[in-house]
Order: C-alpha cells, then sequence, then structure tokens
C-alpha cells in the first residue's frame, strides 16, 4: 500500500514539475543532476572509472552545461562488464531489465526506470511535447 502511494506521490510530483516554468525545470534538472553524479560516483565502480579516467570531479558538475565534462558512452562501454560493475546495488530500484532487439548485430541488455514504460508517463510525455510544439490539444 505504501509503495503505491509513493508511486502516486512520484507521478504527481513529475506532473507538477513539467507544468511549472523553463526555469524552474532548469533548476531542477541542474539540482538532480548534481546529486546523480554523486550517487553515481559513490555506487557505481564502473561511472566512479569513467569519470576518474576523464579527470571530471563530481563536485564540478554543477549546471547543464557541464553534462559536456562527462564521458560519452555506448553499448560498447558496458559489453562484457559484470552488472555489478555498472549497476547501483547501494538501495532498491523501480526498475525493469530491457533487452533490446539487437538490430546493431548485439542485443543489449540495460535496467530501465519502470517509468519509462507505464502508460500514464508516456502519455503525459506526449501530452507535453505536443503541447510544447504549439498543437491544439483538446
Amino acid at each position: 500500500m505504501i509503495r503505491g502511494i509513493k508511486k502516486r506521490l512520484r507521478f504527481a510530483q513529475f506532473c507538477v514539475l513539467h507544468r511549472r516554468s523553463l526555469t524552474a525545470q532548469k533548476r531542477w534538472q541542474e539540482k538532480h543532476i548534481r546529486q546523480i553524479v554523486q550517487h553515481a560516483f559513490q555506487h557505481v565502480p564502473l561511472w566512479r572509472t569513467l569519470l576518474s579516467e576523464k579527470g571530471v570531479d563530481p563536485n564540478s558538475i554543477y549546471t547543464l552545461e557541464d553534462i559536456q565534462k562527462l564521458p560519452i558512452t555506448s553499448k560498447q562501454t558496458f559489453l562484457g562488464k559484470m552488472v555489478e560493475e555498472y549497476i547501483d546495488s547501494s538501495r532498491d530500484a523501480s526498475s525493469i531489465w530491457y533487452v533490446t532487439s539487437g538490430t546493431s548485430g548485439t542485443p543489449f541488455r540495460f535496467f530501465m526506470s519502470e517509468n519509462a514504460v507505464l502508460e500514464k508517463y508516456i502519455d503525459f510525455a506526449s501530452f507535453r511535447f505536443l503541447w510544447w510544439r504549439g498543437e491544439p490539444i483538446r
């Protein structure tokens, strides 16, 4: 029951955030990019290695423009690595394993937020995209 309430609250927060001004959304994004990079550095061995190799101090990621400092990854970065190297196991995550079809020649298995596949998030993101484009919404 508590998990269901938490999920509904997260969706409500998601909807409220995406109705706010672009400035407010940018402030939210900058706050969370700092948290995400810090968390990845502390809890995900592969990201600690990638950031260290590129000489990126997690504390230097402060604005959205700082994203360009982050290492660029590809599917090849993760292939051949043990899951424990690139997955945060420090806490439970509401995620699912997703497997690509392998159209590039190599299927790829990765963790994806369950929000990325929940219909209500997809519908809201589609609505937001159309609204930003100025499409008439009825």
